[in-house]
């Protein structure tokens, strides 16, 4: 077994890490746009023919433009009024903050009675209905 202590990096810092799991062009790109050597922007920049790296598929785009977007600190500008703050830290992927919030919706997209409607921090399932979408359903 080898002993990690013993592994040879040549990063200087964390954000070199975080630079190199979040991942590169290994080569043009004009599907992209991407450029050799530009970071990945998105978890789409991603492709599977070899011409792109990345530590952690999750982690594509936490460089987006070449900025550490771990590091934003903005707790005031919230568009939606969702409490959601876009501008603040990074989510992964893609710094999507609701991921398949369909929990609420039929298989249409078509939002359940407000009845049905769960408040706060506890959830039920749809007045006890639980739904499942198939993956074109939720646009995946």
């Amino acid at each position: 077994m080898t002993d990690i202590r013993k592994a040879f990096w040549t990063y200087t810092s964390a954000e070199d890490v975080l630079r190199e799991i979040n991942g590169y062009a290994l080569r043009d790109n004009p599907a992209t746009g991407l450029k050799k050597g530009d970071l990945i922007r998105r978890v789409s920049d991603l492709r599977a023919d070899g011409s792109t790296s990345s530590g952690a598929w999750i982690y594509a785009g936490v460089f987006g433009n070449g900025k550490n977007l771990s590091k934003r600190r903005d707790s005031k500008t919230d568009p939606g009024g969702l409490g959601l703050y876009p501008g603040f830290e990074w989510t992964w992927p893609d710094n999507i903050r609701i991921l398949y919030n369909r929990a609420s919706c039929d298989s249409h997209g078509k939002p359940y009675r407000a009845a049905n409607r769960s408040s706060g921090a506890t959830s039920r399932r749809s007045a006890g209905r639980a739904t499942t979408f198939s993956r074109r359903a939720i646009g995946a």
